[in-house]
């Protein structure tokens, strides 16, 4: 299992990340600004930082910089709203893998990842997982009926990539609320119940008759790991 490190100091935006990526097996770490960064990296391997530019104390490029000389080999994937060329170019020379513009689409910056992660010969998390006739294809962001690939939201997706990770397992709609919603989004129950209505109905369209999704009554859902 890789582990991520997000260094942000806007706190929606480690959530948002957090969000993205929790879904996907990796072990996550956080930190407001570059100090703190450091302090995390001598004590704990990490694989891959996804680093904000424009920080407090210590900011982005100072932090990669010092990261650097030490001998650090880490991925770095930089995240940050400044994307004019010299800016990226900077980056890039200071010894950054890749540069992403904020705002950016999670199913780009997760392949980014998963790319800087086998370029150095890390696993990122596991690719795919097949159960009966559905597989979750993580490199291409895609699930899949057969060799049909459904066409799923963004929320519909991570709703069902959390619950697969942990197949049989059952997650209360409070859990995948607060792991797929970010704060400040509007949230009811009816917003679990709705997505997973939308994607049992794709199943459907899709030739998939088995209960994949299986509703546990006044918990939550689970995917059924043997679904018959």
């Amino acid at each position: 299992m890789a582990r991520l490190l997000i260094v942000d100091d806007e706190q929606q935006m480690i959530d948002l990340l957090k969000v993205i990526f929790k879904s996907s097996s990796y072990e996550l770490y956080s930190a407001a600004n570059g100090r703190e960064a450091i302090d995390i990296i001598n004590n704990v391997d990490i694989d891959l930082v996804l680093l904000d530019i424009m920080m407090p104390e210590m900011n982005g490029l100072t932090m990669l910089k010092t990261l650097r000389e030490s001998g650090e080999t880490a991925g770095v994937i930089i995240v940050s709203a400044l994307g004019e060329t010299d800016q990226i170019v900077q980056g890039l020379q200071a010894g950054a893998d890749d540069y992403v513009t904020k705002p950016f689409e999670p199913g780009e910056l997760s392949a980014r990842t998963e790319a800087v992660l086998r370029r150095r010969g890390i696993p990122a998390a596991l690719m795919n997982t097949h159960i009966g006739d559905l597989t979750i294809d993580r490199e291409r962001r895609e699930v899949k009926v057969g060799s049909y690939a459904l066409k799923l939201t963004n929320k519909e997706y991570l709703l069902l990539d959390t619950m697969i990770a942990r197949p049989g397992g059952v997650f209360t709609r409070d859990e995948l609320l607060d792991q797929i919603w970010t704060p400040g989004e509007e949230r009811t129950d009816r917003s679990v119940d709705a997505h997973i209505k939308n994607i049992r109905e794709k199943f459907r369209k899709a030739g998939l008759e088995q209960n994949y999704i299986e509703t546990v009554w006044g918990v939550g859902y689970r995917v059924k790991d043997d679904p018959l």
